[in-house]
Formats: C-alpha cells, sequence, structure tokens
C-alpha cells in the first residue's frame, strides 16, 4: 500500500507537471465590457481633439440651429412692435398713448417701457425689410457664442466639442424663450451681458461691475424684462457679501465687493430713467399681483 501511494504521488507529479493553466483576458462579460468603454473613451478622446472634429460639431451646431429654429406665425406681436417703433422714431418720442392701439386696454394710463426696443426693430425692418428682423435677432444668437468663446479664453480653455455640446443646449433652451422677433430678445442679450460681467470680473479681478447702471438704463428703455436684470445682480450681490464675512471661500476683493455694491445700488437709480419714472415701476408691481393681468 505504501508502494503503491508513493507511486502514485509521483505520477501525480508527472501529470501536473505538464498541465497548462490558461487565464482568460475577460473571464467574464463585465469585465469585458469595462475594458471596451475605456478603450473607447481613449479612442473618442483622441478624437474629439483633432481640429477637423472640432470644425464638423462647430458646423453641426450652426445646421442644427438654423434647422431648429423655424420662422413662427402664431405670435402676431412683431406688427403691433413695428408700428410703435414707427410712431416713436417719426415723432422723435419716447412716449405713446397706448389707448391708440387695440393691442393693449383703451387706457392712455397704460405703462410699457419698450421705446428703444420697438425702434430699434422699425430701423431695421424699414432699412432691410424683412431680413432686417432676422439679422436683429441671429446677430444676438451669434453674440451668445463670442460671449461665450471670449468667457472659455478667459478661464484658460479653449473652444472643444464639450463647449460645443453646451451651446447646443443653450440654444434648446433658448429656442422655448427667445424665438419670437420682438423687444424680448434683446432682455436675453442684456441678462447675457450681465452674467458675463459678474463671472468675468471674478475670475480675472478686474472691475466690470461699473457697466451695470449702463446697461440698466438701456434695458429698462427697452424690454420690461430688466426685472431680471435686477434680481440676479442684488442676488449675487447677497450671495458675495454672505461668502466675503462667513463662507471665504474664493471670494470678491474688498474693493471689488465694495464697487458691486457700489453698481447694484446704482442700478436700481438707473432704471428709474424711463419714460414713465418710478410710475412704471408700480405700475409692473401692480400688473403682476392683479388677477386680471395674470
Amino acid at each position: 500500500k505504501r508502494n503503491y501511494n508513493k507511486e502514485k504521488d509521483e505520477y501525480s507529479k508527472k501529470e501536473h507537471s505538464n498541465v497548462q493553466v490558461i487565464v482568460h483576458k475577460y473571464p467574464s462579460f463585465v469585465e469585458w465590457f469595462i475594458e471596451g468603454l475605456s478603450q473607447f473613451k481613449n479612442w473618442a478622446t483622441n478624437l474629439s481633439l483633432k481640429r477637423s472634429t472640432l470644425w464638423t460639431t462647430f458646423v453641426i451646431l450652426i445646421l442644427a440651429v438654423l434647422i431648429y429654429y423655424p420662422s413662427r406665425t402664431e405670435d402676431y406681436d412683431i406688427w403691433y412692435h413695428l408700428k410703435f417703433g414707427e410712431h416713436f422714431v417719426k415723432n422723435l418720442t419716447f412716449k405713446l398713448d397706448h389707448s391708440m392701439f387695440s393691442w393693449t386696454p383703451a387706457d392712455p394710463n397704460w405703462r410699457y417701457g419698450i421705446w428703444l426696443g420697438s425702434s430699434i426693430l422699425y430701423v431695421a425692418y424699414k432699412t432691410f425689410s424683412i431680413y432686417g428682423l432676422y439679422i436683429v435677432q441671429w446677430l444676438i444668437f451669434a453674440a451668445i457664442i463670442l460671449f461665450y468663446w471670449k468667457f472659455i479664453k478667459v478661464i484658460g480653455d479653449s473652444l472643444d466639442v464639450n463647449h460645443i455640446a453646451s451651446l447646443m443646449l443653450v440654444f434648446i433652451a433658448l429656442n422655448l424663450t427667445a424665438i419670437y422677433i420682438k423687444p424680448e430678445i434683446f432682455t436675453t442679450l442684456f441678462f447675457m451681458i450681465v452674467v458675463f460681467i459678474y463671472f468675468y470680473s471674478k475670475f480675472t479681478s478686474k472691475n466690470l461691475f461699473f457697466l451695470y447702471p449702463f446697461l440698466l438704463f438701456f434695458w429698462v428703455n427697452t424690454h420690461g424684462g430688466y426685472l431680471t436684470g435686477l434680481i440676479f445682480i442684488t442676488i449675487i450681490l447677497a450671495g458675495e457679501v454672505f461668502n466675503y464675512f462667513f463662507l471665504k471661500r474664493n471670494q470678491l476683493t474688498g474693493h471689488l465687493l465694495r464697487c458691486l455694491f457700489i453698481s447694484v445700488l446704482a442700478s436700481y437709480f438707473a432704471v428709474i430713467f424711463n419714460p414713465y419714472w418710478i410710475d412704471y415701476h408700480i405700475g409692473i408691481i401692480k400688473s403682476l399681483i392683479t388677477k386680471e393681468y395674470m
């Protein structure tokens, strides 16, 4: 029995010495899939870095936006805005008796501060016919791309497919808010500039906050959306003050914070300068809380 076991052990050693252990590179589907994702990521990264890819995606962005922004006909406001603009330009005035038009209630005390916005649209229409209105609209869309490009330069980045994808998302959102050609499209432009000024000043520590009062002055005479600008700069002022004294994370310098504070106060003062003075703002507040208006 002892000899048998000895011979068996020797045979087993010889048998196992010839065995080859094969380790599969992908013993499971999950590992194979993860490895495939890693390789795809490397391939996609290398592809995205090519300039040909950049320009191809940029052209696709332009084409997609052009296709996604068809001319809509369910909003007729542009025509009364052109009549308003004609009245402002031909009479060299910024006041209007709104009871002359059926769009608003027959009330000569109606307040609507759009004299500058309607005048710009009228001049564009008078100069280039209907194409002038599209030129104004698409200049604003182009400005969004230019401001975006300028900011990524400020932060030391460069235009790539990720930024182009982000711009696509921006234009999808704008399709819901800025598709119609009327003074409200200037609110899109002004709000973008307000946001740009804030982040540009914060990243570069250069004071551009002094532009806020001038911007709000033009804005309040262009469209009622100036309220969004006032709300935004008020919120960022409150946030920066809180951050400066409590969080102390990436806060503005004391000098810039004071400049922002003065600019916000000056902006509230600047919006008073409109055809209806303080009555315009009181009228807007009343409209927002009136059941008939809502």
